[in-house]
């Protein structure tokens, strides 16, 4: 996985940038620590395709346009996202994620979730908007 320069972190926001392989058209979204619930292999088929996401109770399979290295900004705030960033976007939607061990990462489909580095979060259940800009 490839990144981007240094993240940010304030008292009420984390921002990291992520560039995970998209292999099968797909990066996930999941818990470090969960051993059920995450990406199956399966996951991905069961997606709506006009959505673009498929969920499972610790992780989130976003669907990418290309089967490449793709941009991600992860934003962890105490809000939800300002109406004005929505509207500048082509596509919206949004999804739970349970993170019991506190450890979200974001990988391609092929790499394991103790293959990338996570990002340390309080355990709690996330929204997860999944917001997509451009062709």
């Amino acid at each position: 996985m490839h990144r981007w320069p240094r993240a940010v972190t304030s008292s009420r926001e984390t921002i990291r940038r992520f560039e995970p392989y998209a292999d099968h058209f797909a990066f996930v979204v999941s818990d470090a620590g969960a051993d059920e619930g995450t990406f199956d292999g399966d996951t991905r088929d069961d997606a709506d395709e006009s959505w673009r996401i498929a969920v499972g109770q610790h992780c989130i399979v976003v669907g990418t346009a290309r089967y490449d290295h793709v941009p991600v900004l992860l934003t962890v705030t105490d809000a939800p996202p300002a109406e004005a960033m929505l509207d500048s976007c082509d596509h919206v939607v949004e999804a739970d994620v349970s993170l019991p061990s506190g450890r979200l990462c974001i990988s391609g489909g092929a790499e394991l979730p103790d293959e990338v580095e996570p990002v340390l979060l309080t355990t709690v259940r996330y929204r997860v908007p999944r917001r997509h800009v451009g062709p």
